[in-house]
């Protein structure tokens, strides 16, 4: 048998005149157009879930309306539904403690607690009865509903994990895709997870980075990708410079003013795996750097890698020259790419995220790893890239999980959090 489901400002009608109230008042009616959005009703409480586990005694079974037990002949969306927050009471909003993935709705029904949970890739709301027993007003907070909908656009998202996701080692080694990041992306989108990628890689323009990344079939924006010479020009911005970088950087570097002797600052980028390297860390450039050190510049450096991985094999990283500086001239460079605190305080600004809800996953055991842990992130370590077992097994360093590769991670984190 077919029944149909109609909807009234105060609650749902079935085909037969019955009337089932959902306790949704007034303009909180209109808000939500009832009209255009039909719920689809279930009889069971069998989800497991808080004190909604409980099989309807006898006498509440006495009560169910006949249409609970119909077939229905389909499911109608509820329009604009991930900007509503639907209450009870003051304690029944979204909590911290939830799972960051779902958003309950309650409902009480006679000392029965009625609830469903709404997975963010779902476009239907469903709403279990326990039992026609009167129901208490449930209503919708537009207030808090506008307000949120003016800082998140997608009010559902607030509440999924916000994801670091580092680049080289993690996508890619030396250009080379590595399987499954593509789909993996694509999925950690679809369940509503607010990405941003951070990189400590010198030797590319934002927009170059991204159009590679885009050519592995990576769908992202260039401002989703977060890169150091763009924290540089920040944090040099107006200063005297003398930079021994990579040529491409050049015109990220829009602000300071570049020069040759007299600097502030000395700016020490990453290394290639091309000639250029052995252009720019020469020994004359090196011993430059030093002199305007020695002359009262401030020492800065894009990273402090020690090395990084290439379809060849590991490859010194110019941290080594870092250091030699520090210790020649008897100083110590501020950092400020990863694991700087500026770096990801600016990427979680990026995303309006809070760092106990946000997860860093990298290759790299020091850089991502520990850099986020530092920062109160939770982390999960792939292996691949710079991933190398002993040192996870002779360091202190511990990720929250260690996944085979970025393309494990939309599973893993759909089982864990």
């Amino acid at each position: 048998m077919v029944t149909e489901i109609g909807a009234t400002s105060n609650g749902v009608t079935t085909g037969a005149g019955k009337e089932v109230r959902l306790g949704i008042v007034g303009a909180a009616a209109e808000a939500l157009d009832l009209r255009a959005a039909p719920f689809v009703l279930e009889p069971a409480l069998l989800r497991g879930l808080g004190g909604a586990g409980r099989n309807p005694s006898p006498r509440d079974a006495e009560g169910l309306p006949k249409v609970l037990h119909d077939a229905l002949d389909g499911e109608l969306a509820v329009p604009r539904l991930r900007p509503l927050v639907l209450r009870h009471g003051p304690n029944d909003g979204p909590r911290p403690a939830d799972d960051p993935a779902l958003l309950r709705i309650r409902e009480r029904r006679r000392g029965l607690h009625v609830e469903d949970r709404l997975h963010a890739g779902l476009r239907f709301l469903r709403v279990l009865t326990a039992r026609t027993a009167r129901t208490g007003v449930a209503q919708l907070d537009l207030a808090e509903r506008d307000r949120d909908r003016t800082v998140h656009p997608n009010r559902l998202a607030v509440h999924m994990a916000a994801i670091l996701l580092d680049v080289g080692g993690v996508f890619h080694v030396s250009g080379e895709p590595i399987p499954g990041g593509a789909a993996a992306l694509r999925r950690l989108r679809a369940d509503g997870h607010r990405i941003r990628f951070v990189t400590n890689n010198t030797t590319r323009t934002q927009a170059q980075q991204a159009e590679e990344l885009r050519g592995m079939g990576l769908e992202l924006d260039d401002d989703e990708l977060q890169t150091t010479p763009r924290a540089a020009a920040r944090a040099l911005a107006e200063k005297r410079v003398l930079a021994l970088t990579m040529h491409a950087i050049v015109g990220e570097l829009d602000g300071i003013k570049l020069v040759g002797e007299d600097a502030e600052a000395v700016l020490i980028g990453g290394a290639d795996e091309t000639p250029e390297t052995n252009l720019v860390f020469s020994f004359m450039n090196l011993a430059r750097a030093f002199h305007e050190l020695e002359a009262g510049a401030a020492l800065y450096c894009l990273h402090k890698n020690r090395w990084w991985q290439t379809k060849a094999g590991p490859l010194l990283d110019a941290g080594a020259f870092v250091a030699g500086l520090e210790y020649a001239a008897d100083t110590e460079a501020v950092v400020l790419g990863k694991p700087s605190t500026a770096y990801f305080e600016a990427a979680l600004a990026a995303l309006d995220a809070d760092a106990k809800m946000t997860w860093m996953v990298g290759d790299d055991i020091e850089e991502d790893i520990a850099g986020a842990q530092a920062h109160g992130m939770k982390t999960v370590l792939v292996r691949t890239g710079k991933f190398r077992p002993d040192a996870v097994e002779r360091g202190n360093i511990r990720p929250d999980a260690i996944v085979s590769s970025i393309a494990q991670l939309p599973d893993w984190l759909e089982a864990n959090v």
